[in-house]
């Protein structure tokens, strides 16, 4: 993600339309805003970086698919000839009774029979699995955050406001301050992706974010 020249322009307009002339500002939300591009930028560098490892496992998971279906292509045909054989011993084995050969021998070649009846439908997985890996190689991944880790993420994305809050309290001088201006509604329709939370809420939110970061 790049703040272009004129996408910053654009966000700035939307400041001044919100708050007003800049030089009835009691404080620099040109700033703020800037902060703010700045967190979402370093959080869109992060997910890159994810989406690049999601890949990478996603590709790995396919691979080892495809070598256990193609494992099993090439078993089909040896089992089935086992089963198939079998039978062939039952009917000349001693000792049995015919019809008795006869049920026995009918089962294992039904067995061998389906076995064999299967590989149509295992080929056919095994080429969607291959055009699979070729998708993933030119396209990447479809709905990437389903296949993230939650043990791998670290900070979700919707900790993006909470960084910016860090900024906020230091420039506004406590939480409270910072959690009323992050939780104006106006200003998630400007950044829709840091979501819209009431002033109480996201509060309880950043002191939360900051025990677990250790900061109290």
């Amino acid at each position: 993600m790049e703040f272009t020249k004129e996408g910053r322009e654009a966000y700035h307009k939307q400041v001044v339309e919100h708050y007003g002339d800049p030089n009835s500002w009691e404080t620099n939300h040109r700033m703020h805003f800037n902060a703010l591009m700045e967190v979402l930028m370093l959080a869109y560098e992060c997910d890159l970086s994810i989406s690049a490892w999601i890949i990478d496992d996603r590709l790995k998971e396919i691979d080892d698919l495809i070598h256990e279906k193609k494992s099993q292509l090439l078993s089909v045909g040896p089992e089935a000839d086992k089963l198939f054989a079998l039978a062939n011993k039952v009917l000349q084995k001693e000792g049995l009774e015919p019809d008795e050969k006869f049920c026995i021998a009918k089962k294992l070649r039904g067995d061998g029979l389906n076995l064999t009846g299967e590989l149509p439908k295992m080929m056919q997985e095994h080429q969607n699995l291959l055009q699979e890996y070729r998708n993933v190689v030119e396209g990447g991944v479809d709905n990437i955050r389903t296949f993230i880790s939650k043990k791998r993420v670290g900070r979700p994305r919707s900790n993006i406001i909470y960084h910016w809050m860090q900024h906020l309290e230091l420039e506004l001088g406590s939480n409270n301050k910072a959690a009323k201006y992050a939780s104006d509604p106006r200003v998630a329709k400007i950044f829709p992706v840091i979501g819209s939370k009431n002033t109480d809420t996201l509060l309880r939110g950043y002191r939360r974010y900051c025990n677990d970061k250790g900061e109290g």
